[in-house]
């Protein structure tokens, strides 16, 4: 695959174990059909899982001696063979000691569930008591200090259930991004003028394993004039292609070459330094000095996959990492900026910068013009390109101009405070609003008022990272397993 052909990934689906609890009392036979079930249902979605039927009888746990053969088992699982987090379905009632064991010992995420129990058979008894079992079985985590989602009490067939299974997936895939650590690149200095994106390197390692990698600018600035000067016919064709989509009457041709040749430098560092994301010192002096706007580059990474934000802001950059993870690869995010209220919409707000993936670009917007009952008809000739920093005349062009695909997006920022580290996360809708230059897509956050003063009083700043979809429950959820960091809601 060539650098062009990167896309994006959420990496290997995240694995469960999958334990099914049970008791001694009530129907084995009824526990084995809801095992079944949920076996189907997880094979139906295709999603993989690590079962213990090969140590329990009949798969389903009901004793402490089946718990211990439980961890015995997957801890003897080769290293990459484990699985992500348990999933421990109660399948007639709970052997809640047994769960806190396996909760303990394996240290995972652990997702409880039981099936809605059905009315009591015409003798009076019961099949099952689940729910029952899940109020003994929660207690007990709780007391081992194990965290733990949780489905409300549902049948398989129910909407909620498959739903909040993705969810728990997503949580899993964003724990595995943080235990398997996080490289950060920093490609230059932080910005003298931007002190608010200062961050405690050494504190960010020693809580979360994130590593920030320095990056020496010349290493970049020196790569990318090799790779232009190598690569010449592949990136003229490169522009000729683009230029079909995009605007590029103000932009050069050696310009346009010199963007793609900076954009293979960073994926080539990103490949040597094993990278996960990365944030550029992008304005004034290397633009400057490469006599071009570079933001294009920027979009470009994170389009396949590897986060690039701009401004030197390393939160912004595991902001990105943690929604691409939590996005589980469906969806290339987007860096921007808070700025102006709507003008018509009291909890409309613009989410604008300049280095958006073209994969989201608003296709629809740019297939047509405005009609008579567009609320914004007077809007310019609707036309994406690549060109002139309008609020900055006297920086070289380059930077990106097109509106963003209309949707659901989740906005987030991470970011430390006084007591703390904080992971700021809330679902929004895109609304109709004016034309903007550069990269830009208006929201409606439903409650504008306490957004605002939530990231005035901090400990937040202007910048967000952005990702299609409703994803802020996944965020919150994530919370409970990384220590060290809270959830801010508003």
């Amino acid at each position: 695959m060539n650098k062009t052909e990167q896309k994006p990934t959420g990496g290997a689906e995240p694995v469960l174990g999958l334990v099914p609890i049970g008791k001694f009392c009530f129907s084995h036979e009824d526990a084995l059909r809801q095992k079944t079930l949920v076996e189907e249902l997880l094979q139906n979605q295709a999603i993989p899982y690590i079962s213990v039927d090969p140590v329990v009888s009949d798969g389903i746990v009901r004793s402490d001696t089946d718990a211990r053969a439980v961890i015995d088992y997957l801890q003897s699982l080769p290293s990459g063979q484990q699985p992500d987090g348990l999933f421990m379905p109660h399948c007639n009632f709970g052997t809640e000691t047994a769960v806190g064991a396996i909760g303990r010992a394996m240290g995972l995420p652990v997702l409880l569930w039981g099936p809605r129990d059905g009315q009591p058979l015409q003798d009076g008894s019961r099949l099952r008591d689940s729910l029952c079992g899940i109020l003994a079985s929660s207690k007990v985590l709780q007391n081992n200090r194990v965290p733990f989602t949780y489905i409300e009490n549902c049948d398989t067939d129910e909407p909620l259930f498959p739903q909040a299974l993705d969810c728990f997936l997503q949580v899993l895939n964003a724990v595995k991004r943080f235990r398997s650590g996080m490289r950060i690149g920093l490609v230059g200095g932080r910005l003298p003028f931007f002190q608010c994106t200062m961050i405690n390197e050494a504190e960010l390692l020693e809580r979360f394993g994130i590593t920030v990698v320095p990056v020496n600018l010349l290493r970049v600035i020196d790569a990318t004039m090799r790779n232009e000067k190598s690569n010449q016919h592949a990136y003229n064709t490169e522009v000729q292609s683009l230029a079909e989509t995009l605007d590029l009457s103000e932009m050069t041709t050696e310009g346009m070459c010199r963007v793609l040749a900076f954009r293979d430098a960073l994926l080539d560092v990103s490949r040597e330094d094993a990278l996960d994301a990365l944030t550029v010192e992008n304005i004034i002096e290397l633009t400057q000095h490469m006599k071009v706007h570079l933001v294009f580059a920027l979009a470009e990474l994170t389009d396949r996959g590897i986060p690039a934000v701009i401004e030197s802001d390393v939160h912004g950059a595991i902001s990105s990492l943690v929604l691409q993870a939590i996005n589980r690869g469906r969806s290339a995010g987007f860096f921007m900026d808070l700025t102006v209220r709507h003008p018509q919409h009291e909890q409309g707000v613009l989410l604008w910068h300049n280095s958006a993936p073209l994969s989201l670009r608003d296709t629809e917007y740019y297939a047509g013009q405005p009609d008579a009952a567009d609320s914004f008809a007077d809007r310019p000739r609707r036309v994406a390109s690549i060109g002139r920093h309008w609020t900055m005349p006297g920086i070289s062009p380059g930077v990106c101009n097109w509106k963003l695909k209309e949707g659901p997006v989740t906005v987030a920022r991470f970011e430390r405070s006084e007591s703390g580290y904080m992971l700021l996360g809330f679902d929004a809708q895109s609304i109709d609003g004016p034309f903007n230059r550069n990269n830009y897509l208006w929201i409606n956050t439903q409650n504008w008022r306490a957004l605002e003063r939530k990231i005035v009083e901090g400990p937040y700043l202007h910048h967000v990272s952005c990702i299609y979809g409703r994803n802020a429950a996944a965020l919150e959820e994530l919370c409970k397993y990384i220590p060290g960091l809270q959830f801010d809601r508003y």
